[in-house]
Parts: structure tokens; C-alpha cells; sequence
């Protein structure tokens, strides 16, 4: 990977860095009451608040891309532009813009599979909170009851009131 792409790409928060952000914005929006709500406006601004980040990275990623290609100084490309003309000018300037314009492509694919990641994680983490919010207990299945569960990724109530619920009522386990 591009050593300019892995330096942009740290500077993008981490995922309990982006779920302390969304549950701050969260209890800012005392009006929202039920489940779908929060739920909705989470997705929302956690969409919202990781392309802000893509913005600010795409921003960075220009800016040290310009800062290490100073040739491509205002005043060199004016004195060439006057000087050899126009079809001078873009011979020696459109090679360097196709570099550019790979670098953001490399960022763009890098950050659409990390949204992709984090919006599902967020997703789970936005879920339990509002859950335990509302007092209702879950978990996130780990070790031998992740592997019991197979992709279940939360269990509600709980791994254990869930298994004694199916005991109760004469239902498998799963």
C-alpha cells in the first residue's frame, strides 16, 4: 500500500471514537422517543459523520500530494504556459493529475471497504446501546457461545436468560 494512503487513512477515527460521537449527538436529540427513531437518526448521522471524515481525509490527501510534488509550482506552470503554450503545458501537467487521480481512486476504494466495516459494526454497537438504554439486557456472543450461534451477532436478552427461556418453554437452544 501507498505510504501517503496508509498515513491518510490513520487519520480517520477509530469506530468507538465514531459510536462516542453518534451516542453524544444522540442524547442531544431528546425528542427522539422510540427505537426506530434513534435507530434511524444513528444510521443517519453515522453515514453523515464518516463521510465528513472521508471529505477531511480526500482534503489531506491532496494537500500532502501537493506539498510533495512542489514542482508544480503557480508560477513554473504560468512561465510554461506562456512561454511553450497551451499543449506544452498540459504534456507536462496531465501526467501528473493522472497520478493524483489514482491515489484518490486507491483512498476512495480504501475508505468505501472501511465504511463498509464500520457501518456494520456502528450498526451493532448503536443497537446494544439503545437496548440497555431502554433497560432491555443483551450481548455480544463471545467465544464458545459466538461459535454456538454461529453469525448471530446479538443476543437478546442474553446468551444465558435466552437458553433459560428455551428451557422454559420446552424450546431448543440454538
Amino acid at each position: 500500500m501507498n505510504p501517503l494512503i496508509s498515513q491518510i487513512k490513520k487519520t480517520i477515527p477509530s469506530l468507538a471514537e465514531m459510536h462516542r460521537e453518534l451516542q453524544k449527538r444522540l442524547r442531544a436529540q431528546e425528542a427522539l422517543t422510540n427505537f426506530e427513531e434513534k435507530l434511524d437518526f444513528l444510521d443517519k448521522e453515522g453515514e453523515a459523520l464518516f463521510q465528513n471524515y472521508q471529505r477531511q481525509a480526500l482534503y489531506k490527501l491532496a494537500e500532502a500530494w501537493l506539498e510533495a510534488n512542489q514542482s508544480l509550482r503557480q508560477k513554473e506552470y504560468v512561465a510554461l504556459l506562456r512561454q511553450k503554450g497551451w499543449n506544452h503545458f498540459k504534456e507536462k501537467v496531465l501526467p501528473r493529475l493522472v497520478e493524483l487521480s489514482q491515489l484518490v481512486q486507491r483512498l476512495e476504494k480504501d475508505l468505501g471497504n472501511m465504511r463498509k466495516a464500520r457501518a456494520g459494526a456502528l450498526f451493532q454497537a448503536n443497537i446494544q446501546h439503545i437496548l440497555v438504554s431502554e433497560g432491555i439486557s443483551c450481548e455480544i456472543p463471545t467465544g464458545s457461545k459466538a461459535l454456538a450461534l454461529g453469525r448471530i451477532d446479538l443476543v437478546v436478552p442474553n446468551k444465558d436468560e435466552f437458553d433459560c427461556l428455551c428451557s422454559l418453554f420446552g424450546q431448543s437452544k440454538a
